[in-house]
């Protein structure tokens, strides 16, 4: 493909959809800074359970960045991105409803191996659909959507506890 050439639509789709789960990746991964005091309250746990909590999305999701290219590269994005965005779902659906720190904790080691796909994922499809000098914006636009999430994860989440306490404390009182 020419880098003249008008790309089409769905290739900008597609892209923009792995995309976004850089998006998600980042949000899910700053979103707890925001909780801290919470988590700490309800799980009972001082500033070393609070970091090992944290801690416990980032170490799959740094271990599973090679793996999942090599997956991305067998299987293509497709499939192997629909299996990792289902594993940040379950992942964060088990650290929401857990009561328990190790629980909560499997869920974020859950939800950071599913995360591991999101760049090598987006950067497989800006790579293989659009021409090499288009790349170099693409990856950027990639990552600009990926600190979009990292700021959105601090506003909304924060905007959540803040409405969360607050009806709490409304119907406690």
């Amino acid at each position: 493909m020419d880098s003249k050439e008008k790309i089409p639509f769905g290739v900008w789709f597609m892209w923009f959809v792995a995309a976004s789960f850089i998006t998600y990746m980042f949000l899910l991964q700053t979103s707890v800074s925001v909780m801290i005091p919470n988590l700490m309250r309800d799980f009972d746990i001082d500033t070393l359970g609070m970091g090992l909590l944290s801690s416990s999305f980032f170490y799959p999701y740094i271990v599973f960045q090679v793996p999942a290219g090599i997956l991305i590269d067998w299987y293509k994005p497709k499939r192997v991105m629909t299996i990792a965005i289902l594993l940040c779902a379950v992942g964060t659906l088990i650290f929401t409803i857990s009561d328990n720190v190790w629980i909560a904790a499997f869920g974020r080691a859950i939800t950071g191996f599913g995360a591991g796909a999101s760049v090598a994922g987006a950067l497989y499809v800006g790579l293989r659909r659009f021409p090499p000098s288009r790349f170099a914006m693409i990856a950027g636009a990639s990552e600009m959507l990926g600190m979009f999430g990292g700021a959105a994860g601090q506003v909304e989440v924060c905007i959540a506890v803040a409405v969360r306490i607050a009806e709490v404390s409304t119907t406690t009182c």
